[in-house]
């Protein structure tokens, strides 16, 4: 019986490279990527926001297409803890909002995004040749321009609204205006597809094929995320509910913890693709 479930198992290895999985995972660290992500988004939820809001007064986008955003793909706990934050910094009437220290955070930001760079070089099993600071000025760019896309989103979406308001009201119109969450989860899902391709070092990078593939798995997962989130916390984080702030940092740090899993997940399941593929 054990030797036939050996067999079975090296049967199974050598037609999808499990235990290449095996060591993609080990390389991976989730364990280490997920709390340490959530531990520095966590300590930038603010400065991050503040950006969100000069984009904002930037692009003239409404704060009810904002709060519509939120709603269409964070989940309701999340969405609980996000707006009031971001309401109180959209009414702030500071002009200093792209000031040099908010440039400054936002560099500590970028911690964010290494982490997510060191993680899928270790996937890839290469090493990083630039230098830590060149590191983190490459995640630092890689920030703003994953904040510049979410104003672009913003915009676009705006705009999409005011193209369907313009139409002739019918059926047809009535079933667009009400499906903007599958636009932003494109526009997700393209993000996701430059950050897979480009973040790594070069020599780590797969064909841009399984990124995609992989990618879309990353939207599909996110989006199971967020419809079961809710749920999951009203059963796992009950216990907190004597303390309403200790129970927000909780839920926060779980989603954050979730969100990491799957993009590293992600990335594991586009280089075992390529692994598969180079046999």
């Amino acid at each position: 019986m054990l030797n036939q479930i050996k067999q079975y198992w090296h049967t199974l290895d050598k037609k999808f490279k499990l235990s290449t999985l095996m060591a993609l995972f080990s390389r991976a660290q989730v364990g280490y990527v997920g709390p340490t992500f959530a531990y520095y988004a966590l300590l930038t939820v603010f400065p991050v926001l503040i950006a969100i809001a000069s984009i904002i007064s930037i692009t003239n986008v409404s704060q009810a297409s904002l709060i519509a955003v939120i709603h269409n793909t964070l989940p309701q706990n999340i969405e609980e803890i996000v707006t009031p934050i971001l309401r109180s910094v959209l009414s702030s009437k500071s002009t200093s909002l792209l000031s040099f220290s908010v440039l400054f955070t936002l560099w500590t930001v970028s911690r964010v995004i290494a982490v997510f760079r060191m993680s899928f070089n270790r996937i890839a099993n290469v090493e990083d040749r630039i230098s830590n600071l060149l590191t983190r000025f490459w995640s630092f760019v890689w920030l703003l321009i994953i904040i510049a896309a979410f104003g672009a989103l913003m915009v676009g979406n705006n705009i999409l609204t005011i193209v369907l308001q313009q139409l002739p009201d019918g059926q047809w119109t009535s079933f667009l205006q009400h499906q903007t969450r599958w636009f932003i989860w494109l526009g997700m899902w393209l993000a996701l597809i430059m950050l897979n391709y480009l973040l790594p070092t070069k020599e780590g990078r797969a064909p841009i094929l399984f990124v995609t593939v992989g990618s879309l798995v990353e939207v599909g997962a996110l989006n199971l995320l967020n419809s079961g989130f809710t749920l999951y916390t009203n059963f796992a984080v009950k216990q907190y509910s004597f303390y309403q702030s200790m129970s927000s940092i909780i839920v926060l740090l779980i989603w954050l913890n979730l969100i990491a899993t799957i993009l590293v997940t992600g990335y594991i399941l586009i280089q075992w693709l390529t692994v598969l593929k180079a046999e």
